[in-house]
């Protein structure tokens, strides 16, 4: 159960170290379909470690007002916490194994509709802080997957023109992460696909 008793977007305050650069909201998608049962715990540690360690490191020299969200995705899509996280947050309490398992994953992989949640959520937050911050965030979808859709929706550029279509004053910035799986794809296909 999430807690929903918090913000939904951790407060701004000008004053912390951590918020005088610019916001950035970031939304992680992370791949719990059945191919990727293999590989779960090297996810979850990737995840905790490089790509949070990432943030840490650019949050050390840019100081931006990051803001980060999680989700898991196979044949449904659950949040991994409620809204958007401070990265002091995240690192007091990243992600588990556990998280990646349970009813509707470890199934088909609806990458598009993840994708199509996770975008609408990210522009959802970024547009709601606007007014308060007085300025547009930057908005970043990261995505790690072994593989192509192979659940409804179907149509690519459906998808494709819902994510690059810039929402009021939200730029998008979308990233793909690749795991080999024996079940997944191979990587230039994964390539041809991710690059529509």
């Amino acid at each position: 159960m999430l807690n929903t008793k918090q913000p939904f977007v951790a407060p701004f305050r000008r004053t912390s170290k951590e918020n005088e650069g610019d916001p950035i909201f970031i939304k992680f998608v992370l791949d719990g379909s059945g191919s990727m049962d293999s590989i779960k715990s090297d996810m979850v540690d990737s995840f905790n470690l490089d790509c949070i360690g990432a943030l840490h490191a650019v949050n050390s020299q840019e100081r931006p007002m990051l803001r980060v969200s999680g989700a898991v995705f196979s044949d449904d899509y659950n949040d991994l916490w409620y809204g958007y996280r401070t990265l002091s947050e995240l690192i007091a309490a990243p992600v588990r194994r556990d998280q990646l398992s349970g009813p509707g994953l470890g199934g088909e992989t609806a990458l598009y509709s993840a994708t199509l949640k996770a975008y609408g959520q990210l522009v959802q937050a970024s547009t709601r802080s606007a007014g308060t911050l007085k300025k547009w965030a930057q908005a970043k979808l990261i995505i790690m997957t072994d593989g192509a859709n192979n659940k409804a929706p179907y149509d690519e550029e459906t998808v494709h023109k819902a994510i690059t279509y810039t929402e009021a004053g939200v730029t998008t910035q979308k990233l793909l992460f690749y795991f080999k799986t024996r079940d997944g794809l191979d990587k230039l296909t994964f390539g041809r696909k991710a690059g529509k």
